[in-house]
């Protein structure tokens, strides 16, 4: 009896000393502002943010972590790669900004929701925005990277939230000069979510029964444009302005069938179709469609004249990216080998991962060049997301395999 009463004792004793110690370091949110002391300590850094109002809010009540705003200082005189890891932690999304020389490339951490820069001709990166949102599954961005929607699924499992954040004014903090994240959220469960190619609008697609409704809107959800569709199992991609391209959801098992939805009028209409796992990747004109099959095997449908023909090269068209510059040019990551296995499911499953290089393609005279072989440099990559900045000189993605964020210059001069 006696044993078990000093058990309790010393018990609550290591108990009351942790709380005075998190207390006394630590002060608690604000019922104003949510705002936490200089420490930083908040507990919403370890859980997912909760469901907000239809008003304008921040969804994790400003949390802040001080830390130092720059990850890693580029050193005098230390030559950039022309391959570089940026990020050690895994991603959720970038952006490339700027059209001069050196390109600014934001990104959103995807564990913690943390914004950093980096130059694409400095190893250097610096932290923008220490706003906590963290198991940000994927970061759509808007308007040359200051806004952006940002979705997750709920703990329950069953609700995804899209989020879409504005950074604010900087505001100095401690040392630091940093910005806040402020936002509403948008409809609830989403199925899916395209940007338009000028970053200024997004195409939200929503289940209705067994139809779908496509919505066009700006970021906030707000000036919405509604399109009915005969069902909601579709990819969408904005690959042209004036087009979204639908594409029924891949697997080996279906045929799939590809579909144009005309942005000012509505009009919904079938492009080309019967292709067994298949995706696709429209181009910044709307006039080629690039597709894959369930062997991998590219191929560009014109949109103009129905034809198709065939390249030399298997990857899926999430792999790829394709010019504004030249309208004919693409680039890929394209596997080095391809194991056996039911395409594209084993891939999106995560049962394959490939090992890749990046080759440019010529879509009139079947032309390939080998850009960067990422295994020759060490490097073992399966790349996606992938992004050109705007003076095409430099490719932004992410590695699959860690969703990890790197850059590769492409070219030697401008």
């Amino acid at each position: 009896m006696r044993k078990g009463i000093i058990i309790s004792v010393v018990a609550l004793a290591i108990f009351a000393a942790l709380w005075w110690y998190v207390s006394s370091v630590s002060p608690a949110p604000s019922e104003e502002t949510g705002t936490v002391g200089e420490s930083g300590f908040s507990l919403r850094k370890f859980f997912p943010f909760g469901q907000g109002s239809t008003g304008t809010e921040n969804p994790t009540g400003n949390t802040a972590d001080t830390g130092n705003t720059t990850v890693e200082e580029n050193v005098a005189g230390l030559p950039v790669p022309d391959l570089r890891k940026v990020s050690e932690s895994p991603v959720a999304g970038a952006v490339a900004i700027g059209t001069g020389t050196s390109t600014v490339i934001r990104y959103l951490d995807k564990g913690t929701g943390h914004i950093y820069d980096t130059g694409t001709n400095s190893l250097a990166q610096e932290k923008v925005s220490n706003t906590t949102i963290p198991k940000v599954h994927s970061a759509l961005w808007l308007s040359k990277g200051e806004s952006l929607v940002m979705r997750y699924v709920r703990d329950d499992r069953a609700t995804v939230e899209s989020f879409y954040a504005k950074l604010t004014a900087s505001k100095t903090q401690g040392n630091e000069t940093l910005k806040e994240l402020e936002g509403v959220f948008l409809q609830k469960n989403i199925k899916e979510i395209s940007v338009s190619p000028n970053k200024t609008r997004i195409f939200s697609l929503i289940k209705n029964g067994t139809k779908g409704t496509g919505v066009i809107s700006l970021g906030d959800g707000s000036k919405k444009t509604s399109f009915d569709l005969p069902f909601y199992e579709f990819t969408p991609y904005w690959g042209a302005e004036g087009s979204i391209t639908l594409t029924t959801k891949a697997s080996v098992r279906v045929l799939g069938y590809a579909y144009t939805l005309n942005t000012s009028t509505g009009s919904f209409s079938k492009l080309f179709g019967g292709v067994s796992g298949l995706t696709t990747r429209t181009n910044n004109d709307g006039a080629k469609v690039l597709f894959a099959d369930n062997s991998l095997a590219l191929s560009v449908f014109d949109t103009a004249k129905g034809g198709v023909s065939s390249l030399p090269l298997k990857t899926l068209p999430e792999k790829c990216v394709w010019s504004s510059k030249d309208k004919n040019t693409l680039y890929c990551a394209v596997p080095i080998s391809i194991p056996m296995g039911d395409y594209p499911d084993a891939w999106y499953q995560g049962v394959v991962s490939f090992s890749d290089g990046l080759w440019k393609i010529n879509i009139l005279t079947g032309e390939t060049t080998l850009v960067a072989d990422f295994g020759k440099q060490g490097k073992d990559i399966d790349a996606t997301e992938l992004l050109l900045t705007p003076q095409e000189n430099f490719l932004v993605f992410l590695n699959k395999k860690d969703s990890s964020l790197w850059i590769l210059k492409i070219v030697s001069e401008i």
